[in-house]
């Protein structure tokens, strides 16, 4: 029998307070936490708690939470046991009475099993350390960094009367090293701790001072996809991004046979999708040594993407990789594989390409010509977007320069519309002077064909113009000048 219980937004569960009794007594209940979400997939705060009861069971479930903020509350509980809802409505008067200077820091950080948050893991070290290079944990400033185990309960504490804690300061905590039989998680957690409760904002990671939040570990059985997003914007941190994945053939096809059930997970025709964001991992077990997979991000909601993964040589020596790219395909060699996607949002790289123009007989005046710069396909077709830009003004017979610019981002180079023969992104824009009305002037009717070549070198994404003569008909030319700019002469 499964039961959900949704617990509202305004409160924050103390997940080292949660204890299950059971009629008969001794029965085991597995349970689950998670981040609810709202009608439209994103998230809402509250917290979703999915307990495994087994059949002709009675069970008490009770816990402690902190209310987040002050005066009349509304506290709702939706609990849901095989198909039949019951919402509980309790209203009540809550004040802060060491909100404020006299706060100490009391933060708790409770370690758990992926599959059973009941078992709590002991002996699991974290580094804490503050983001900014100046804090220390102790008044004579000598100790940047701390080394927490957690006991028997799993826990940790951020003591403020151990150690200097600092509110409304940024702090990391960083697995040093799993349990032996567990995954390690590779990206730092983030606390930020305050003293006033009107400035708790989980999705920024700020949680009140004698707040408590919770980390999984999964058993190193199988294969594990994690998330890790870098933006300013808390958007995309917040919201869920599609990921499939595929059992495949020896021949890299999908395997269709495959629609086994994996923990919650039902593969159907060899596939199954699910969603992540920021700071999760989903793990799959229960395959064998040597099966073949893909794994692929769907929807990487515009931002740049890398996969992150491990090669094991034949001797067991292994060696970490990342590719620019939004999919990896392996084979478990191992007990356990960690395949870690990392979406940013990237910075463009942007190229200038350069125009000449020389005006022959007399001054040119500032914007007298208008030149054009227009993507444009291989048999000569050409597409939005256009680019227009005017002279400046200039001498008899000076070369004015002047320039378009083109952005590219990572996400631009896998969409690209042609590749070369090493795989690398190509784009073609023609750049032409357009045709005015002055009858004393000779218009140019050069045309010139710009090749960019997208390159990746490390994490670096490199943009290479060359430069073809075009006669304005017909296929693109394959012979490139030896300019660096466009030249018009009029």
């Amino acid at each position: 029998m499964v039961m959900t219980d949704v617990i509202s937004a305004n409160l924050s569960v103390d997940y080292s307070s949660i204890r299950i009794e059971t009629d008969p007594a001794g029965q085991e209940v597995p349970y689950s936490l998670s981040g609810g979400k709202d009608e439209n997939g994103n998230p809402d705060g509250t917290t979703v708690a999915t307990y495994m009861i087994p059949d002709s069971t009675k069970v008490v479930i009770t816990y402690d939470a902190d209310v987040r903020g002050n005066g009349t509350q509304t506290i709702v509980n939706k609990v849901s046991v095989n198909g039949q809802e019951e919402t509980i409505e309790t209203i009540k008067s809550f004040g802060a009475a060491t909100e404020g200077e006299g706060a100490v820091a009391s933060f708790k950080i409770v370690k758990v099993d992926g599959y059973d948050a009941n078992k709590k893991l002991e002996g699991v070290q974290f580094k804490i350390f503050a983001e900014n290079p100046t804090i220390y944990f102790d008044q004579a400033n000598t100790l940047k960094e701390i080394f927490l185990t957690t006991d028997e309960n799993g826990e940790i504490v951020l003591d403020g009367d151990q150690y200097v804690f600092y509110f409304n300061e940024c702090y990391h905590v960083q697995e040093v090293a799993p349990l032996p039989d567990y995954g390690t998680i590779s990206f730092d957690y983030l606390v930020t701790l305050t003293n006033e409760m009107a400035l708790v904002d989980y999705g920024e990671y700020i949680y009140y001072f004698n707040d408590s939040m919770q980390i999984k570990n999964w058993p190193l059985e199988g294969l594990i996809v994690e998330k890790q997003v870098e933006s300013p914007d808390n958007a995309d941190k917040e919201q869920y991004y599609q990921f499939r994945v595929s059992i495949l053939n020896d021949d890299g096809s999908v395997n269709t046979e495959y629609n086994e059930k994996n923990g919650d997970d039902q593969f159907v025709n060899g596939s199954v999708e699910f969603e992540l964001k920021d700071k999760e991992q989903k793990m799959f077990w229960g395959f064998h040594k040597g099966t073949k997979y893909r794994v692929e991000e769907i929807d990487s909601k515009g931002l740049a993407v890398s996969v992150t993964y491990k090669v094991y040589d034949e001797d067991g020596n292994v060696t970490q990789r990342t590719d620019q790219s939004a999919s990896h395909t392996g084979t478990l060699v191992q007990q356990n594989e960690i395949i870690s996607f990392n979406n940013s949002a990237e910075t463009p790289i942007t190229i200038d390409i350069p125009v000449i123009k020389i005006l022959q007989g007399r001054d040119m005046a500032e914007g007298e010509f208008a030149f054009v710069l227009q993507p444009i396909d291989i048999n000569g077709q050409t597409k939005d977007p256009k680019q227009i830009i005017y002279n400046p003004a200039g001498l008899e017979n000076q070369a004015v320069e002047f320039r378009f610019t083109l952005d590219y981002t990572t996400e631009d180079a896998l969409s690209a519309p042609y590749r070369d023969a090493d795989g690398n992104a190509v784009f073609f824009y023609v750049v032409y002077e357009e045709q005015g009305e002055d009858t004393d002037i000779i218009y140019s009717d050069l045309q010139y064909i710009v090749r960019v070549t997208l390159t990746q070198e490390g994490n670096a994404l490199i943009a290479t113009p060359q430069y073809f003569l075009y006669d304005g008909e017909g296929p693109l030319p394959s012979e490139a000048t030896d300019q660096d700019t466009a030249q018009m002469l009029g």
